[in-house]
């Protein structure tokens, strides 16, 4: 499955992983998070909503990597409500899991909501990355804000 993804091969490694249910073998969480990144990456939002069904209806372990995976891909994939919803209800959240939610509303022209969960960010014992600043500057950018770009600099190096 991670071959057929690597190798921009998404319906064969869906496939493949509908063979593995068939099979009544069970997906690890790698291979789960792996196919949740082919649908984000081709905006798969339907199979991305099976596979998350399948999590839920499987009551497979909700660890980091797969919360955060699916995270993205309903960011990705333009589903925002439902990326916060799991944002929010995620036990733990790491940097990257942060940067996902807010390089999902800069993407999508959500700049004011980017720029709150930043704040959020920096009120929380997880630290802004530089992962984090690109997203933001990315957002700031494309909104025309300059001055705000400017403010964010300036904080980059404060970390």
């Amino acid at each position: 499955i991670a071959s057929y993804v690597h190798c921009e091969q998404p319906d064969k490694a869906i496939a493949l992983f509908d063979k593995m249910i068939y099979e009544n073998l069970k997906p690890s969480s790698i291979t789960l998070v792996t196919l949740l990144m082919a649908c984000a990456s081709t905006g798969s939002l339907e199979r991305g909503q099976m596979i998350h069904s399948y999590i839920t209806e499987t009551e497979h372990e909700m660890n980091i990597s797969l919360s955060t995976a699916l995270i993205d891909m309903y960011a990705k994939c333009g589903h925002l409500e439902k990326s916060r919803e799991l944002f929010d209800a995620a036990n733990q959240k790491d940097a990257v899991c942060w940067n996902v939610m807010i390089s999902g509303y800069g993407m999508h022209g959500h700049v004011e909501s980017a720029l709150e969960l930043f704040n959020q960010m920096e009120e929380s014992d997880v630290k802004p990355t530089g992962p984090t600043f690109l997203a933001l500057l990315s957002a700031v950018t494309h909104a025309g804000l300059v001055e705000q770009g400017k403010k964010l600099l300036v904080k980059m190096h404060q970390y």
